[in-house]
C-alpha cells in the first residue's frame, strides 16, 4: 500500500470520531523519515464540553453561516489543532495528513485544506507540508505558500 494512502486512511478513521454535524475532519502528524505517527486529531467541541451532535444543534447552521467562514461561531476545535495540541514540540519538521468529508452524505471534500487559523498554527509548530487527496491523486500543500495565498486574499482590498 502506498504510504500516502496509508496515512490518509488513518486520517479518515480519525474523522469518524468527529462530533461536528456538518463536516468530519481527521488529521495525522507523521515524522517523515521514520514514518512514525506523532499524533492524531479530529474536529469536535473542547474536552468536557457539550458536542453539537449530542445537542443535535449547530450554531453555524442556525445562523446560516457557509462552510469556510466565521469560525468564531463554531464550538469545535479543528482536527489540525487537536493533532498539534497532542504533538506539542514533536510536530516540528513533520507532515500533516488531512482528510475531510460531508457528514450528511459521507462524500469526501473535494479539495480539503487547512483554514487560515490552522495554517498559522501549523507554521508556528514547524509543519512544512500538508498532504491531501484530491480525486485519486495526492497533493502536497506547502504551508508557506498556503499562508501567502490566504494573506493575499484577506488583504487584497487594503492598500498597505
Amino acid at each position: 500500500m502506498d504510504t500516502h494512502q496509508f496515512f490518509i486512511d488513518i486520517a479518515k478513521t480519525c474523522a469518524k470520531q468527529s462530533t461536528c454535524m456538518r463536516r468530519a475532519w481527521g488529521a495525522v502528524i507523521v515524522e517523515p523519515l521514520t514514518r512514525q505517527i506523532i499524533s492524531t486529531g479530529y474536529n469536535g467541541a473542547p474536552r468536557n464540553k457539550d458536542h453539537c451532535n449530542e445537542k443535535e444543534w449547530c450554531l453555524r447552521d442556525e445562523l446560516n453561516i457557509p462552510a469556510g467562514a466565521n469560525y468564531e461561531y463554531c464550538f469545535g476545535v479543528h482536527a489540525e489543532q487537536n493533532a498539534l495540541l497532542q504533538a506539542g514540540r514533536n510536530a516540528q519538521g513533520c507532515i500533516l495528513y488531512l482528510y475531510g468529508e460531508e457528514c450528511a452524505t459521507g462524500i469526501p471534500i473535494t479539495a480539503p485544506q487547512p483554514c487560515f487559523l490552522c495554517t498559522k498554527m501549523l507554521l508556528n509548530a514547524g509543519i512544512d507540508e500538508v498532504i491531501i487527496k484530491v480525486g485519486s491523486s495526492f497533493v502536497s500543500l506547502d504551508i508557506n505558500t498556503l499562508y501567502e495565498t490566504y494573506s493575499k486574499e484577506l488583504f487584497k482590498n487594503y492598500s498597505k
